[in-house]
């Protein structure tokens, strides 16, 4: 695992531009419309929410892809010696950034020529400190994340052991029973279906896993297979004439791309396809022109079959191009960009917060100007990312040369 996958590294930096769009959108799409033409730019905006909602669980099912492959050597220790701390670590440096952010702390640390003692004393410290507790509110990744982690060792035995029946019947109990307790819990409110649910003692199959798992096994089912490293992929334009090369070529090409058509992949990309259709009509169908106050988003929950099928649909369509050979180029930019998209993640709030305050965030009418104010704050939480972290990178790069000359000097042993 230690080549990168260009193809997953593109798709890490596309969720994240999908996080951002994602809670860009969330206030334009849970105010009702106060008109006709309000209320279709509405519909657009529904739209694009519904599609951005797979950013978290493609970046969980990254996270499964990696963890959860056999060639990845992760000791039980490893666990609690390497990622948890990391978590903590990222954790409380952020809790903190944002806890002080929501006192305003920055702004007037700046007014006040920063006068760090002043400042402090204007704090609300027992909502300041409820804030490191509980974190910004999309830090609930982190304990996600953390609680996988935790499981991580079994569910790599499932992985690695299982087979594709298994994993599949697996993948399909986590949807539906993860689906029929979050709905009863939010929407429904049978109490009897609940005591059913709490009788069978399925919490193993709630929640993220299923998204952890399915990473490792789509990338197992359907990356595509290297067309020259199989027996009747052979070229058939050998010993061929030039003039019949360019001739055959087209049909060449043609036969190649029939070759990695997979009947699976197809079905789940139009599972996907349906489920967003389905998404998206549903919730216009809840939500009638003057007819709510606050919209019902139920389906638009990470716990949805919809957005479940639509991450599945596509996370399959990405690894569908693991083999590809991709110019050197994107292969290089998508290596470094990749690497920035926690800090992305962890920032853009507060860039959005920021900026809804200036007049490039000033609360467009046009739905597809989301698209563009999604592109503005993730450009600039990349850029103070790739500033922040060339300290870091320069500190790396010295201790390896330390390292280097350390070995390279090093007297030789007596015999």
């Amino acid at each position: 695992m230690r080549n990168r996958l260009v193809n997953y590294d593109l798709l890490r930096i596309a969720a994240a531009y999908l996080i951002v769009l994602l809670h860009l959108s969330v206030p334009y799409v849970c105010q009702a419309p106060e008109s006709f033409q309000a209320y279709v730019q509405w519909e657009y905006a529904i739209a694009l929410s519904a599609f951005s909602r797979i950013g978290v669980p493609v970046f969980i099912m990254l996270s499964g892809l990696f963890l959860l492959h056999p060639r990845k050597e992760l000791p039980i220790y490893a666990i609690f010696t390497k990622y948890l701390p990391k978590i903590v670590f990222i954790f409380i440096v952020w809790s903190f950034f944002y806890a002080f952010a929501e006192q305003d702390f920055y702004r007037q640390l700046w007014a006040s020529g920063f006068d760090f003692r002043y400042c402090w004393e204007q704090i609300d410290s027992s909502f300041f400190w409820g804030s490191v507790w509980r974190g910004y509110y999309h830090m609930w990744y982190l304990y996600m994340l953390a609680g996988l982690y935790l499981i991580t060792p079994f569910v790599r035995i499932l992985a690695n052991h299982a087979t594709n029946q298994q994993l599949c019947y697996f993948l399909s109990l986590c949807i539906g029973i993860t689906f029929i307790t979050k709905f009863n819990d939010d929407l429904w409110k049978l109490a009897p279906l609940s005591e059913i649910l709490n009788a069978l003692s399925l919490a193993f199959v709630l929640g993220y896993v299923g998204y952890f798992l399915a990473g490792y096994f789509l990338d197992k089912r359907f990356s595509m297979p290297s067309y020259s490293d199989t027996e009747e992929m052979v070229s058939p334009l050998n010993n061929t004439p030039d003039w019949k090369v360019h001739l055959y070529r087209p049909f060449i090409k043609l036969r190649e791309g029939l070759y990695y058509l997979d009947k699976g992949a197809i079905f789940i990309y139009l599972l996907g396809a349906v489920a967003f259709i389905f998404l998206v009509s549903r919730t216009i169908q809840l939500n009638p022109m003057f007819g709510f106050r606050t919209p019902e988003l139920i389906l638009f929950s990470n716990y949805s079959p919809t957005v479940f099928l639509m991450s599945f649909a596509v996370f399959t369509f990405t690894a569908k191009f693991k083999n590809i050979s991709f110019p050197s180029m994107i292969r290089n930019l998508a290596n470094k960009l990749s690497k920035h998209m926690l800090f992305v993640y962890m920032i853009h709030p507060f860039i959005i917060t920021e900026m809804r305050k200036t007049v490039f965030l000033s609360g467009s009418t046009f739905a597809f100007s989301l698209l563009f104010d999604a592109l503005v704050v993730f450009l600039i939480s990349l850029g103070i990312s790739i500033v922040l972290r060339q300290p870091y990178q320069a500190a790396c790069l010295l201790k390896k040369a330390t390292k280097r000359n350390a070995v390279k000097n090093k007297p030789p042993e007596s015999s």
